[in-house]
């Protein structure tokens, strides 16, 4: 939440949150201004996940 009012500032059209990272009321306010939200993902491990690979 401390962040919010720069991001709304710069309007990305996507803010991702790392894996864990998540806030019901944050991500609701983003998505009221139209900025996609992206909550609790791993890059790393969707990609692995779409290589087939089971470990990191």
């Amino acid at each position: 939440m401390p962040h919010l009012e720069d991001i709304l500032a710069l309007k990305p059209a996507c803010v991702w949150l790392q894996s864990g990272i998540t806030n019901h009321e944050f991500e609701q306010k983003l998505a009221a201004a139209g900025i996609r939200v992206v909550p609790s993902r791993c890059l790393k491990v969707d990609r692995a996940a779409a290589c087939g690979r089971s470990h990191l």
